[in-house]
């Protein structure tokens, strides 16, 4: 079973960070990422790339919820191509 949220200022901490990440240049992402992702058409992370990719790159475990279509996988494989990037 899943443990109940203990930390709520966690949670609010989140709901910050996604305020504050509008754009993908916010995320301090490896320029090569930030190139492929202006190549391909995107200029504005979804929530879930808002809230997962910032925990993510901070070394924080992350659990998202969304609907098909919203980025999930891109929240997941930003941060990992940015510490790929970031080790060569």
């Amino acid at each position: 079973t899943l443990a109940p949220q203990r930390d709520v200022s966690r949670r609010a901490q989140s709901i910050i960070l996604k305020e504050h990440m509008t754009t993908f240049q916010s995320f301090g992402l490896a320029p090569r990422v930030e190139s492929a992702l202006t190549a391909a058409g995107y200029s504005t992370p979804t929530p879930i790339q808002a809230g997962a990719i910032p925990l993510i790159m901070s070394g924080r475990d992350v659990m998202g919820l969304a609907q098909t279509g919203t980025g999930k996988t891109l929240a997941f494989a930003a941060p990992i191509l940015y510490k790929l990037f970031r080790n060569q």
